[in-house]
């Protein structure tokens, strides 16, 4: 895959993520009941349409590529097209307060706020992962693909890899 083709699909995973931010906060405030998963683990209905629409953009933008969600029964089209792409879903690391602080140091993040206008969420939100110790395994996938967008961008410009 090309820097190019990477590109377009970090731009592409930045809107995936505005558009499911964006259904997930039409439930803000609302009183909706949070419910167990099978690990007790819990889950809304604004977790599950925002996992829904950005299940509904990806399948329509690349219907050959795998999809793992957390909050509704995992479909995929080509699970193997992961490991095609050199990617392994037993291999992302799970994200911890940890992870997450020294993912936010290595990009300069001094607040919550900061970090989260790189997902295009709210300070609120991230605050209540750390609230919680409990961290959305998309987001291990975000900063990844937030670290190789970065890693693109200086290339770009001539600051390395």
């Amino acid at each position: 895959m090309t820097l190019e083709q990477l590109q377009g699909r970090l731009d592409f995973a930045v809107e995936v993520a505005w558009r499911a931010g964006r259904a997930a906060l039409a439930h803000y405030q609302t009183g909706v009941a949070a419910e167990a998963k099978p690990d007790a683990s819990p889950v809304t209905a604004a977790d599950r349409a925002a996992e829904r629409t950005a299940r509904e953009l990806i399948a329509d933008r690349f219907p050959d590529d795998a999809i793992l969600g957390g909050h509704l029964s995992l479909t995929c089209v080509a699970l193997d097209r992961l490991a095609e792409d050199g990617l392994d879903p037993s291999g992302i690391p799970e994200m911890t307060a940890e992870s997450f602080k020294a993912w936010m140091i290595k990009h300069g993040f001094s607040t919550y706020e900061a970090a989260a206008d790189a997902f295009g969420m709210t300070r609120q939100g991230v605050h209540n992962w750390f609230s919680r110790n409990s961290f959305p395994r998309w987001l291990a996938l975000a900063t990844l693909g937030y670290d190789l967008g970065a890693r693109v961008a200086a290339k770009d410009s001539g600051g390395g890899a």
